[in-house]
């Protein structure tokens, strides 16, 4: 039997069943009327009152007139759109299974868990919700498509094409996207929590908030990316390309950075408390406030590098190139500076350190307050 089409309201099954579950799923309050009048029936719904009156008129929602007045039962309401929450389109999943190609077709939370489908061109496709777990997409065509809350865990994304799709809340734990091009995608507060991310395209992809512990993005594109407040603790990082990056508040706790370049970055606030830097192109980048510690930038270039207020206890920056560099209040308690390049006393005069800070001969730095 044909499932219920409503591809022409998406935006009812997107913005408003999911949070209908909750609803049903919450006890009933003992005043509740059975009855509701049109403005009650969209504020349950969290729809304008114009639209709710619409759908009643098109006989899409259960509901009858008393004179001019719309009336809605609460119950068959809340049944009829939880129902539809499951609906997608059963002839876009057909034609996918036979041609595997379904440009910009429904399948809002549709079941395709082990789902065997290489080099499948879903462009455009609304993926919203949908269960992927441990699928085989390598090679797909997911350009421009809305995966937003997808389950894509241990799903074979390698090479795939997610140009400008939405990803922001998708579950991508432990999937393989080696290679894939995520450019311009929105991940926000996507969980990629040891994801294999090898020499990935996410060049201008929103990332902000999200979850990327113990990610593989060895040799990854991130020119521009927004990965504010994103989580990257214990992350591989080696020879990525971060420049110009919004990581402002981001977690970098112990992640692997040898040779990357961060170059005109946004760093502000990081936490890069043991990271390994070595090597790693820092010229430009803006570190106020950073957290350094115990953090090994060993021959990492930091010129015109901004590390005011920054924190670098137990730091190792031996051989670092240091010329411009502002260390107005940094923090150099048991930092080792043995042979960094282009420091000077005028730089050293606006930071403190303590007995344990290793300098290069003939510089001194004051003893923090």
């Amino acid at each position: 039997m044909k499932q219920t089409t409503r591809r022409h309201h998406a935006w009812w099954r997107l913005g408003v069943a999911a949070l209908l579950f909750c609803v049903l799923d919450a006890p009933a309050a003992a005043n509740q009327r059975a009855y509701l009048t049109l403005q009650d029936a969209a504020h349950l719904l969290r729809i304008g009152s114009d639209e709710l009156e619409r759908l009643a008129q098109r006989n899409e929602v259960p509901a009858w007139r008393v004179g001019t007045h719309w009336r809605f039962n609460r119950a068959a309401l809340l049944a009829a759109v939880a129902a539809d929450a499951h609906a997608f389109e059963a002839e876009d999943l057909e034609k996918l299974k036979e041609t595997g190609r379904c440009i910009k077709c429904d399948l809002f939370n549709a079941e395709l868990i082990g789902a065997n489908l290489p080099g499948v061109n879903l462009s455009g496709a609304d993926l919203n919700r949908a269960s992927l777990i441990k699928a085989d997409l390598s090679g797909a065509n997911l350009s421009g498509a809305n995966l937003a809350h997808a389950d894509l865990s241990g799903t074979d994304l390698s090479e795939v094409n997610l140009i400008g799709a939405n990803l922001s809340g998708a579950n991508l734990i432990r999937a393989d996207l080696p290679e894939a091009d995520l450019s311009g995608a929105n991940l926000s507060h996507a969980n990629l929590k040891a994801t294999t991310l090898l020499k990935a395209d996410l060049s201008g992809a929103e990332l902000n908030g999200a979850n990327l512990v113990g990610a593989d993005l060895g040799g990854a594109d991130l020119i521009s990316a927004d990965l504010s407040k994103a989580d990257l603790s214990g992350a591989n990082l080696s020879d990525a390309n971060l420049g110009r990056a919004k990581l402002s508040g981001a977690n970098l706790a112990h992640a692997d950075l040898p040779r990357a370049d961060l170059s005109g970055a946004d760093l502000s606030k990081a936490n890069l408390k043991g990271a390994n830097l070595i090597r790693a192109n820092l010229s430009g980048a803006d570190l106020n406030g950073a957290n350094l510690d115990g953090a090994e930038p060993i021959r990492a270039d930091l010129s015109g590098a901004n590390l005011s207020r920054a924190s670098l206890i137990g730091a190792d920056l031996r051989f670092a190139v240091l010329i411009g560099t502002n260390l107005s209040g940094a923090v150099l308690h048991g930092a080792n500076l043995d042979g960094a390049e282009g420091l000077t006393l005028r730089q050293l005069g606006h930071a403190c350190g303590d007995a344990k800070t290793k300098l290069p001969p003939d510089l001194l730095v004051r003893s923090c307050p």
